[in-house]
């Protein structure tokens, strides 16, 4: 718990005066990952009686020592951590006594293209498990993203009669539906009541076209919201030194947006496939497996176990109550191409779901009415599980392959698949979510135009790259429906990592924004990508000077939706700032001025 401190003070300290290499060796002497294996025999049921001699440990192929070992039995600490005088290793006698080791529950509902009467039926189940599974000293938070907003339902607390009453007032609350729930049927029935002898068919054609490339763009966007805040709650949690679970409730994420209307249109007017216009999902798979990779690689640094409730609509035939779905070209599918596509949109949300799951050590369930039973087996896992200690090899940041092997036989052995330590840098700007969640404990004083400010020592945990930001007052858009931003910040050049192109060096930012109520709810916005080159002819030799260049970016305003209450009282605009190329982030919360 002492190295924290230390590594927030290298972090911050390295944008301008580079820390020695011996500096970090010093660190990496004392760091220690912690890997949970859960070890079932072939009936499921729990094995809990191995040593650490049973368990060897790999990581990226090659064996490593274990030199922190322990095992939890009925949710007890059963063994005794590793000691030098016992050889570095010592599973102790059984503590019937030992204090219950806590569980931190996380509920994640993803509204996002889901149907209430599903959704409800899996809160229902897992208020249910949850009411006989929590325990004295474990603490719950409900957290909900709709697709718009994002709120967390209260803080994390031991009060389970509040975590309780929170997902049961959600089951009463109206799903903002997706683009695929409000206005697909419609552009089916469009395109199906087209005539082929039409005159105007090419112009209903490219009108449809359109509707649906808005939608494909509003579905990828609200997919890019579910993906951040997951992410963001991740980066929260990776702070707790304890066992958290995480359960998600939601469809997935689909990399291929309005993929099946997209299809429909191409089956209904096969020679307009090739126009300038004409909607492509697959312009945006890159970009959204980019996102889901960000969360995976998240993960990895995080003792998160991932459990997913799946509340997708399953369009195919032949799945079952487990998830399990036919492989492509099964006669399960149905015969168009359109539903075809549409079901392998389907797959890919629910191969994302699972694998979430799965690389964590967790476990994939579908909603059904079994399922607050089947829960029970999560509840296993964290009363039953082993704790191997190592110490990683090489520099922080780096994702590392981990393989278990149990001297069991038939033994069934469930653990993260990847592990990755995080970065000094990563830790100093892990306060992302609590400056988002909680934005007045985030002090960060008003900029002077033209110049950046001063910052606290609370400030700067997490700004460590020194950036001052503004918000102006909100004002209509052309249209008078929209709202626009406008924003401004600077950025000190020497907090910045750039590569050389030649003559010029290029440093790459991703910035993202959120805005943030008075009640907590948060509205993310969007996220832009930012590069910046200057010649080496402009950057002068010392780097004594360099911290004196600022960058003044006089970018676009960002566009509010209608209904979102930007202009309310109390209202905070949140930036979180990324460098590309060092992993550097920044978040900061400013108020909006009031336009009234």
């Amino acid at each position: 718990m002492l190295l924290l401190p230390l590594l927030l003070s290298i972090s911050i300290t390295a944008q301008t005066d580079p820390v020695p290499a011996h500096v970090y060796g010093e660190v990496i002497e004392v760091r220690v990952i912690n890997v949970d294996v859960m070890v079932t025999d072939r009936n499921g049921h729990p094995v809990s009686t191995l040593k650490h001699e049973d368990f060897e440990l790999f990581e990226d192929g090659e064996r490593v020592d274990v030199t922190y070992f322990s095992r939890i039995a009925d949710g007890r600490m059963a063994g005794d951590p590793a000691s030098p005088e016992e050889d570095g290793m010592n599973a102790g006698a059984d503590r019937a006594d030992a204090a219950r080791t806590p569980v931190t529950w996380v509920v994640y509902v993803d509204q996002t293209n889901v149907q209430a009467i599903r959704r409800n039926q899996a809160l229902q189940q897992l208020r249910m498990f949850l009411e006989r599974a929590a325990t004295p000293g474990d603490r719950g938070i409900v957290a909900v993203m709709d697709g718009l907003a994002f709120r967390l339902k209260q803080d994390i607390t031991e009060n389970w009669d509040e975590v309780i009453g929170a997902i049961a007032k959600l089951e009463k609350e109206r799903v903002s539906y997706g683009p695929t729930f409000t206005a697909a049927a419609s552009i089916r029935r469009d395109i199906r009541d087209v005539n082929p002898a039409d005159r105007e068919m090419q112009y209903v054609a490219r009108n449809i076209a359109n509707r649906i490339s808005f939608l494909m763009e509003e579905e990828a966007r609200r997919t890019r919201n579910a993906l951040s805040v997951l992410g963001a709650l991740v980066d929260l949690l990776a702070r707790d030194t304890g066992r958290v679970a995480l359960v998600y409730v939601g469809s997935g994420f689909t990399t291929l947006p309005g993929s099946a209307l997209t299809e429909a249109w191409r089956s209904h007017f096969p020679d307009a496939a090739d126009w300038i216009g004409a909607p492509k999902p697959e312009v945006h798979k890159v970009a959204l497996e980019h996102e889901i990779l960000a969360v995976f690689r998240r993960l990895t640094a995080a003792r998160i176990t991932f459990y997913t409730i799946h509340v997708g609509e399953n369009t195919m035939t032949g799945a079952d109550e487990t998830g399990i779905v036919p492989q492509t070209g099964s006669s399960a599918f149905r015969a168009t191409e359109g539903e075809i596509l549409g079901d392998r949109a389907h797959m890919i949300e629910l191969g994302v779901a699972r694998d979430l799951a799965e690389s964590t050590g967790g476990i994939f369930f579908k909603v059904n009415p079994a399922l607050s039973r089947q829960l029970d087996s999560a509840r296993t896992d964290l009363n039953h599980y082993y704790s191997l200690g190592y110490s990683p090899q090489g520099v922080p940041g780096k994702s590392r392959k981990i393989t278990v092997k149990v001297n069991v036989p038939e033994a069934l052995v469930r653990h993260r698949q990847a592990v990755r330590e995080r970065t000094p840098k990563e830790l100093a700007g892990e306060g992302t979510v609590a400056a988002i969640a909680h934005p007045r404990r985030i002090a960060v004083p008003r900029v002077a135009a033209g110049r950046p400010a001063a910052v606290s020592d609370r400030a700067a945990a997490v700004n460590p790259m020194g950036i001052a930001f503004e918000a102006d007052r909100p004002r209509r858009d052309r249209s008078g429906r929209d709202q626009l931003l406008p924003f401004r910040f600077n950025l000190p050049l020497a907090s910045l990592k750039f590569i050389s192109t030649g003559r010029s060096r290029r440093a790459n930012l991703a910035m993202h924004f959120a805005l943030v109520g008075p009640d907590g709810t948060i509205w993310p916005l969007e996220s832009r990508e930012q590069s910046l080159e200057i010649p080496d002819a402009e950057l002068t030799a010392d780097p004594d000077h360099q911290t004196t260049y600022a960058w003044h970016l006089d970018l676009s305003p960002l566009r509010v939706k209608a209904g979102i209450p930007v202009d309310a009282e109390g209202m905070r605009l949140v930036v979180s700032v990324e460098d590309r190329i060092a992993r550097t982030r920044s978040t900061i919360a400013v108020a909006v001025p009031n336009r009234r």
